[in-house]
């Protein structure tokens, strides 16, 4: 009896351990990624959490961003214990040294958007082992950017459909402001970058409807077409304030086909330039090549970060006859 006692009591001692081994084999290193999802503007922050745990460590933690989020430096915590994290562009890493569960927290903010919506933008969290092997990954891809609704240039006079070898001239508005009731409280070190095309000419850059220049505007010319080059240093906006300006434009003479005083590529054919447009019929031409926003978010509660925005180009249509355009 005692040997039968004995060999089942080795049995039960051997079968707890498989069972405790079963179980140790079951943890696993793993991560889950929480953050809202939906629609966000410029500016906006949004709260990232990390549920991560190690079964082996050390392990490092890696979130990478996508282009237009940014790390809000001073927001990581682990186990609500501020941290300092490694950021290198995009990704943020930190490395965990000992075994167990942790709570990682930290703030991100949109700082770039484009002229049209971004969609479905992927945001992956990871950890890895020692050797940078990856153990286990969380995504969220959920997340749409919108334009900055408080910045836009459009035709203000001048048409869509123009006739070629005409002189066409247009005014634009270039408006920038600090939406109010939004994450952006001083908008500090604004500056708006634009270039036109290389058939194109500045007539005038004013504020409003004066015939003032612009304070802050400045006009480049670069290369053989003589493309212009833009830059309106705006200076500060707080919140709810705008600055307003009018760009007047008109088509260029065409430099390659040179002129008595410049022969451009003509050779010995020192003829007078013609007037553009002077390509075929029914021709897309984009006035220019969207511009370009960027300032310092500043202010209370402001990041200190850069934020940026853009504007699509403005296209016109050449034509003989615009009917034919249809």
């Amino acid at each position: 009896m005692k040997k039968v006692l004995a060999i089942v009591l080795a049995v039960a001692v051997l079968a707890m351990g498989l069972i405790g081994a079963s179980v140790a084999q079951a943890v696993a290193t793993t991560i889950d990624k929480d953050m809202a999802s939906g629609d966000f503007d410029l500016g906006d922050h949004i709260s990232v959490t990390l549920d991560v745990t190690v079964a082996e460590a050390p392990a490092t933690v890696v979130d990478i961003l996508p282009e237009g989020l940014s790390y809000i430096p001073g927001t990581f915590e682990v186990n609500a214990v501020a941290k300092v994290p490694d950021v290198a562009g995009q990704v943020i890493s930190y490395q965990l040294t000992a075994v167990g569960p942790y709570t990682i927290t930290f703030d991100v903010q949109v700082t770039s958007v484009e002229a049209e919506e971004v969609e479905d933008l992927t945001n992956r969290a990871e950890v890895r082992d020692a050797l940078g092997a990856l153990l286990d990954y969380s995504e969220v891809d959920d997340i749409d950017l919108l334009p900055y609704d408080c910045f836009y240039k459009v035709i203000a006079v001048g048409d869509t459909d123009v006739p070629v070898e005409t002189d066409v001239s247009w005014t634009l508005w270039l408006d920038v402001g600090n939406c109010p009731d939004d994450e952006i409280d001083v908008m500090e070190n604004v500056v708006v970058k634009d270039n036109l095309g290389g058939d194109l000419e500045v007539d005038g850059w004013y504020i409003g409807e004066t015939t003032d220049s612009l304070p802050g505007a400045t006009i480049k010319v670069k290369g053989k077409t003589e493309k212009a080059q833009l830059k309106w240093v705006v200076g500060t906006l707080t919140n709810g304030q705008w600055s307003n300006s009018d760009l007047v434009i008109s088509t260029d003479v065409n430099t390659g086909r040179g002129t008595a005083n410049n022969p451009g590529n003509s050779g010995n054919n020192q003829k007078d330039g013609y007037q553009e447009y002077t390509d075929e019929e029914c021709s897309e031409h984009d006035l220019n090549s969207g511009a370009t926003l960027k300032f310092i978010d500043a202010g209370e509660g402001g990041t200190g970060l850069q934020l940026s925005a853009h504007t699509l180009p403005i296209t016109v249509m050449a034509h003989v006859d615009p009917h034919t355009c249809d």
